[in-house]
């Protein structure tokens, strides 16, 4: 029990630490998504100037937000069209009280936003200013299903080099994924976090969540960059430079600071199934060498690998579940991930605390079990190695248990063949060896 009470302990002490942030009274709205917007529908390429302030806009249409269509989800609905570009002008009376400032978007599919002709958030396409009539990657608006926006921080860095004292201009261009899309939306808001107590725009709206600009930790830091930031996918694995920051225990780590731990190239990727709907998305990377092979490399002094995960806690507010599993079934002499707390930053948006960990794979400091050869298919050797897994499935990739759960004495548990994959296992009989395998409750007890 003593011991339950200091871990608890610790973690409050380390999470209380963990993050600075500058210090903001109070958050207003300086744009609606409703405002009346400037707006153009991509037919032809926009005049080179239109994100900028000085920029002429007398011949757009306007109109009020969102700009859409196909969703039922638009204020004002424009026609089919592979791109939007968007305008609004507001004023800033006095930028020293401005300490923050955050861009909300519930958008179909992807987007650029300008301050001032300063990129400030995107996702979900490429190039320095992408043609109307590029494609982004698929990406669904949320609110029409009853979600919320998404949101993008501006730091005080990015904040001085292009808000404005007086007025101001935001622009931003929303692409949609193809050409025979059925929809396409773009809401857009402006928030910002006011250092004293004045009252100089609006109210913030209800679903609205303060996030904090990170800067510092005493836990590791994670960063990830990718190519012009390009959105991070469940599948294919996309390149990404990353960095690992640690100064040691107790030491403050910045996000500034140069990688010691790690600094190269990364392959990434979204994993899981239902965790990767959720707003916290876990990632799975390979680190690799600048040639884009494998490479292996110790990790926060796991052993060297190159298969690797970040495992988000959004279903855990504890942070303490998967940590604490883990640790138990080491302590009972089984192998499991080694894991350590960091925290995670991805195209310079925070993204919260993580668990950075080994994948689960055969490998000698890890699940330290023999490779089954081709010819390995009968007698003894077809007793090892194999790792199976208790997940999702098909009827071609996995077995039946005989056994049910305890707790669910009519459920089916189904297992899923991991190493080998099906594909490559040369085994007679795959299910009749995993009943073999499986024999009685007792031996899992």
């Amino acid at each position: 029990m003593k011991r339950s009470v200091f871990l608890i302990t610790f973690f409050i002490i380390i999470f209380y630490q963990a993050g600075r942030c500058q210090i903001i009274n109070h958050w207003e709205t300086a744009i609606f998504n409703t405002d009346n917007w400037k707006y153009r529908t991509g037919t032809s390429e926009p005049d080179i100037n239109w994100r900028s302030l000085s920029y002429e806009d007398v011949l757009w249409a306007e109109g009020p937000g969102g700009f859409g269509f196909g969703d039922n989800d638009d204020n004002t609905t424009i026609p089919q069209c592979p791109s939007v570009c968007l305008r609004r002008k507001f004023n800033i009376p006095d930028t020293s009280i401005i300490g923050s400032a955050i861009i909300c978007l519930d958008y179909d599919d992807a987007f650029i936003a300008y301050l001032n002709d300063v990129e400030i958030a995107r996702n979900g396409i490429t190039g320095t200013h992408p043609p109307y009539n590029q494609f982004g990657t698929d990406h669904e608006a949320t609110m029409y299903q009853g979600g919320v926006p998404e949101s993008f921080i501006l730091n005080k860095k990015l904040l001085k080099k292009c808000l404005l004292q007086g007025e101001n201009i935001l622009a931003v261009e929303v692409h949609n994924t193809s050409a025979s899309s059925s929809d396409l939306s773009s809401s857009v808001w402006l928030l910002l976090g006011i250092l004293d107590s004045s009252h100089s725009y609006f109210q913030v709206p209800d679903w609205f969540v303060p996030i904090l600009e990170f800067t510092s930790s005493t836990l590791p830091i994670v960063v990830i960059k990718t190519s012009q930031g390009e959105e991070i996918v469940n599948e294919p694995k996309i390149t990404a430079d990353m960095k690992i920051v640690n100064n040691g225990t107790g030491l403050i780590n910045n996000v500034s600071d140069n990688g010691n731990i790690y600094s190269g190239r990364v392959g990434i990727e979204i994993r899981g199934r239902y965790s990767a709907s959720l707003p916290q998305k876990p990632y799975g990377f390979e680190t690799r060498d600048e040639a884009g092979n494998n490479l292996n490399v110790p990790i926060l002094g796991m052993p060297d690998e190159n298969d690797w995960v970040l495992t988000a806690n959004y279903n855990d507010k504890t942070f303490l579940r998967n940590f604490l599993a883990f640790e138990l079934f080491r302590k009972m002499g089984h192998y499991a991930p080694r894991t350590e707390y960091c925290e995670v930053v991805v195209n310079e948006q925070y993204q919260g605390i993580y668990l950075l960990g080994e994948k689960i794979k055969r490998d000698k400091s890890r699940v330290d079990i023999a490779k089954l050869n081709p010819d390995e298919n009968s007698g003894d050797d077809v007793t090892g190695g194999y790792i199976f897994v208790n997940d999702y499935y098909t009827q071609s990739n996995s077995w039946l248990s005989n056994y049910s759960p305890l707790n669910r004495p009519d459920g089916d548990v189904y297992f899923v063949y991991y190493d080998p994959k099906p594909e490559e296992d040369h085994t007679p009989g795959k299910e009749q060896f995993g009943k073999r395998l499986i024999g009685s409750r007792d031996s899992f007890r």
